[in-house]
């Protein structure tokens, strides 16, 4: 079965990473850096795509059964009618991930268990909805990153500016082509 933990936040509330928090106990700055790991993404996380949680859900042991319900219903009815017991349920709805567990729902915005009918999100429309099964035991920290990789775009953008001010200090111009391969650097 899956255990739910108290979400651990630091930095920003996205629902993605406070959803994986939720699951396995770390803090959110953490559970973002797992999932930049897992997608390879080297932005920020503030959004969490279905494929990109699904995956990141998978490389931590879970096991995602789509449950999706036949016809168009909000939040709040499809837990009454769906949810009992210990089951724990990834939902989509309302553009927002979130942890479904008999009649309660927690996520980045509610921060703990919440009764369904008192939930933020209860009259959402949902969008997806999946079983979480815990599969094989993953020791979780060993997929956070220990030193954060500096992106070489944004290291690239930081060179290209700097080199930019100088020049327009010293009265000339500089433009940067970049190829796959190397640069070409025109100075004028």
């Amino acid at each position: 079965n899956v255990k739910l933990f108290e979400i651990r936040q630091q930095g920003k509330q996205y629902c993605g990473p406070s959803v994986l928090s939720a699951l396995t106990g770390l803090a959110t700055n953490q559970c973002a850096a797992i999932i930049r790991y897992v997608t390879g993404r080297e932005t920020a996380v503030k959004g969490t795509t279905h494929p990109q949680m699904l995956r990141t859900l998978t490389s931590l042991g879970f096991h995602a059964s789509l449950r999706t319900p036949r016809e168009k219903s909000n939040l709040r009815s499809w837990v009454r009618s769906n949810c009992t017991g210990k089951d724990v349920y990834l939902v989509a709805s309302g553009g927002h991930f979130l942890l479904v567990q008999g009649k309660y729902a927690m996520c980045g915005v509610s921060k703990d268990l919440t009764p369904i009918d008192d939930h933020p999100y209860a009259r959402t429309f949902i969008r997806e909805a999946y079983l979480l099964k815990k599969v094989r035991d993953v020791d979780a920290t060993a997929l956070v990153p220990h030193e954060a990789k500096p992106s070489t775009k944004s290291a690239e953008n930081s060179a290209r500016t700097k080199a930019k001010k100088l020049a327009e200090k010293v009265g000339c111009k500089v433009e940067v082509d970049k190829y796959t391969d190397h640069f070409t650097i025109w100075v004028y």
